[in-house]
């Protein structure tokens, strides 16, 4: 059997397929974006939510992501710190290169502002901000108390 015939006969019918969709493709500035946080406890995450953030001319500002990672960062009480920030843009429009190369996240150190480029209006729900946010260590600092140990001499 003939596997080379299939696989162009795929590959051939995946370029109509493209064709047809790029006729259709309308890219526009993206106007929101899905915020989740992963909240990680021993190593583990089991609590997550995702809220939707409105952005400013296509950028997320530093002060809203701020604003949004301080009224989060506390969950089922556990008090969390940022361990990391990803943000995902489906800002390609060769979906043939997109399906052969996938799409790498961007990681960001620190918080601040976060622009957005323009979307495929059919892929925009998939614009995205992970943050990973893991429990503070309990701080149990050990009191110090001074024992005096008073001891008397017993005169025989």
């Amino acid at each position: 059997m003939n596997f080379s015939s299939y696989d162009d006969d795929l590959d051939n019918n995946l370029n109509e397929l493209l064709d047809s969709f790029n006729k259709k493709i309308n890219v526009i500035e993206v106007q929101n974006i899905y915020v989740y946080f992963f909240y990680i406890i021993q190593h583990t995450c089991d609590i997550y939510k995702r809220i939707i953030v409105p952005l400013t001319n296509g950028v997320l500002l530093k002060e809203n992501l701020m604003t949004e990672i301080v009224k989060n960062r506390n969950e089922s009480g556990h008090r969390f710190n940022v361990s990391g920030i990803y943000n995902y843009n489906f800002d390609t429009t060769n979906l043939s290169e997109f399906l052969n190369n996938g799409k790498d996240m961007d990681e960001y150190k620190t918080v601040e502002n976060i622009t957005y480029k323009n979307s495929i209006d059919f892929f925009e729900h998939h614009n995205s901000l992970f943050v990973f946010l893991t429990n503070e260590k309990n701080k149990n600092t050990k009191k110090s108390v001074a024992t005096i140990k008073h001891k008397t001499l017993k005169s025989h």
